[in-house]
């Protein structure tokens, strides 16, 4: 999915903070997803290079083995998008955000 709007979307999701928030909500859980089998995701050179494509929003943890959003990722986007209706349901999603301690 996430492919799709990143290239064949591409010009949707540009202009849409919303569509950019669900993208960001896509990637959360296919990483944590993904993260539960890391092994497979270091076999799978596509599924690895997906992780690789997304550095600039995930960031692996070392001593779990998982991959992260990045916080970053939905406070700029809330920053921008402060007077939207989803902007309180962005913002909530933000906080709960597993954050590791130390990377």
């Amino acid at each position: 999915m996430d492919n799709l709007l990143t290239h064949d979307f591409s010009s949707a999701l540009a202009p849409s903070g919303l569509l950019q928030f669900r993208r960001l909500r896509i990637i959360d859980r296919a990483s944590s997803l993904r993260s539960a089998y890391l092994d497979s995701v270091a076999k799978d050179p596509m599924t690895h290079a997906w992780f690789l494509s997304r550095e600039d929003l995930l960031k692996y943890f070392e001593p779990d083995g998982r991959w992260y959003l990045k916080p970053e990722a939905y406070w700029s986007l809330y920053e921008k998008n402060k007077q939207a209706p989803w902007a309180e349901e962005l913002a909530w999603a933000a906080a709960q955000l597993t954050i590791p301690l130390r990377s």
